[in-house]
């Protein structure tokens, strides 16, 4: 086995050191540009299949890989369906469902 001294051990520990800086460097870099595209695609992808299940697509927020779906539907179920379309779309991590029932009032 080789004998490192102290002085190869201190190269070794900064190489380590500019190693982790450069590789989190690049992760942020790649993140940056990156997220816009993803949210992008997945609005895309989401907007495209509440399309073809009859449903308004402006109901849709889009942070990172994350959705919100805001705004007013006809029925419980349209809701329920809009959150079970969105949980499918490959990459969407989390759904949130804020979608309110909008309710006539007939007097």
């Amino acid at each position: 086995m080789p004998k490192f001294n102290s002085s190869s051990k201190s190269a070794l520990l900064l190489l380590s050191v500019l190693g982790i800086l450069v590789i989190s460097t690049l992760v942020v870099i790649s993140s940056y540009f990156l997220q816009p595209t993803i949210e992008l695609d997945l609005k895309r992808k989401l907007t495209e299949s509440l399309s073809k299940a009859g449903m308004d697509s402006s109901i849709i927020r889009v942070s990172g890989r994350d959705i919100t779906l805001h705004g007013s539907v006809s029925s419980k179920n349209d809701a329920k369906v809009a959150e079970d379309i969105a949980k499918k779309i490959r990459g969407v991590r989390q759904v949130k469902n804020s979608l309110v029932v909008n309710v006539d009032i007939v007097e």
